[in-house]
């Protein structure tokens, strides 16, 4: 029983080897193209070139791939320092620059009147941020992040003044006057015979003799206003309490400093109670630049969008951007709606990107953000990357209407080659099963 079981193993060896040298010598018999395409490693690399092909194809619905990743800086322990402006400072200029003193590995954000207002990166020791301060009392206040957007400890605010100062120059006359003359009333040109409408508190301008002293006499209710003509002969007369509303007659009389007494013309105004309200130009606060902003650094090549929207001020506003390249950009913005604004940089480097706009009245609104290329220290940031692969996925996808055809007949072909070969190979070990049995019989 032993003999035989050792004969029959012994058997199905010589018959194994010789099916497996069969199959060698079939293998080394193939074409040249069926070699190549059955080969194993061909067959691996079509594998993963269908995984990558499939992978592309399904990233493809997704508007952006983003590889994130966010290593924590180290804490900020000082605050940041405002050397410029100082506290309590009366400026001619709304512009200014706000600047100090900050640690390393940080930005510094602006908070102008609690509004978010710009940001700097630190370097060096120190920031600088343009503002543009509102008409009067300003609150300035600065915020030091870490790169990671960790807050510092805060930094007293100070209070920064913006005097404004609206200097009208009055018109000068193309001779010297020798009469009495009523040019405007309520910034209004003065026409004979007409009724002006005015508010309860009216300013009438015009020319007389210099330095002669004028009277303006309002009826029906008298009330007197007086004033000196200049050297050129204008003068301008505001009454200091208020009219009630209606028709009032007005006289004006202007006494010569060498005693002679001209008279106008007699003429009559309408006070009207809305008109002080449409006649004072509605006080509309200076436009501010708003905007979600995360610091962030890219690689070169990778553009930086930020959105904004623009607040007060009058519509239309006139955008222009400065990225700090020698590169800039502008577009008129009609409304209060968020837009953006979108730059790549070439090169590495940390560039002020200085943002102006200017609204309807000649109001200006300044904004600066930094944007860093490629400058990330060894402990820093939030930032974007793309690798080799998926920029090698990214063309990929571009060609994908082209390369599924293709790889499909390639496929096809492979499964064809292969299907033919285990078809002629069953039907020669048939062939040679049936001689088997013809030879045995005899």
């Amino acid at each position: 029983m032993n003999k035989t079981a050792k004969k029959s193993s012994v058997k199905k060896s010589v018959r194994t080897a010789v099916v497996h040298k069969k199959r060698l010598a079939a293998g080394k018999s193939r074409p040249l193209h069926k070699r190549v395409l059955l080969h194993p490693f061909s067959i691996m690399v079509l594998l993963c070139a269908g995984v990558l092909i499939a992978g592309s194809s399904i990233r493809s619905f997704a508007d952006t791939v983003e590889i994130k990743a966010t290593i924590q800086a180290a804490p900020i322990t000082n605050a940041a320092t405002i050397t410029s402006p100082l506290d309590a400072q009366h400026v001619s200029s709304p512009a200014i620059a706000v600047t100090g003193a900050c640690e390393a590995q940080s930005y510094v954000k602006l908070n102008l009147n609690s509004v978010f207002s710009g940001q700097d990166v630190c370097q060096s020791g120190s920031y600088t941020i343009p503002a543009t301060l509102a008409n009067g009392a300003n609150q300035v206040q600065v915020q030091i992040y870490s790169l990671t957007d960790a807050p510092g400890p805060a930094t007293a605010p100070i209070t920064v003044y913006y005097d404004q100062t609206t200097v009208t120059s009055p018109p000068t006359p193309s001779t010297v006057p020798t009469t009495i003359e009523v040019s405007t009333v309520e910034e209004t040109s003065y026409q004979q015979g007409s009724i002006p409408q005015t508010s309860s508190d009216p300013t009438i301008n015009g020319f007389a003799p210099p330095y002669s002293v004028v009277t303006v006499t309002f009826h029906s209710v008298v009330s007197t206003c007086t004033t000196v003509a200049d050297a050129t002969g204008y003068w301008s007369c505001t009454l200091d309490h208020d009219l009630p509303v209606g028709v009032h007659r007005v006289d004006i009389v202007a006494q010569t400093p060498d005693g002679q007494r001209i008279t106008f013309p007699t003429f009559q105004i309408a006070v009207l109670a809305s008109l002080a309200n449409l006649l004072v130009p509605a006080k509309v606060s200076s436009p501010i630049i708003r905007t979600n902003y995360q610091y962030e650094a890219r690689a070169a090549g990778q553009p930086f969008t930020w959105d904004l929207t623009i607040d007060g001020g009058q519509p239309p506003y006139s955008i222009t951007v400065d990225w700090g390249d020698g590169a800039s950009g502008h577009s008129v913005q009609p409304d209060h709606s968020t837009f953006a604004i979108s730059h790549a940089y070439k090169t590495p480097k940390n560039y002020a990107v200085t943002i102006t706009a200017v609204d309807a009245s000649g109001s200006i609104a300044r904004f600066q953000v930094v944007a860093v290329v490629n400058v990330l220290a060894a402990n820093a940031g939030t930032f974007t990357a793309s690798n080799t692969v998926s920029s090698v996925v990214a063309k990929i996808r571009e060609r994908l209407w082209i390369i599924w055809p293709t790889y499909i007949v390639v496929v096809l072909m492979v499964i064809g080659y292969w299907l033919g070969e285990r078809e002629e190979y069953q039907q020669l070990m048939a062939g040679r099963r049936a001689h088997s049995r013809s030879s045995g019989r005899k």
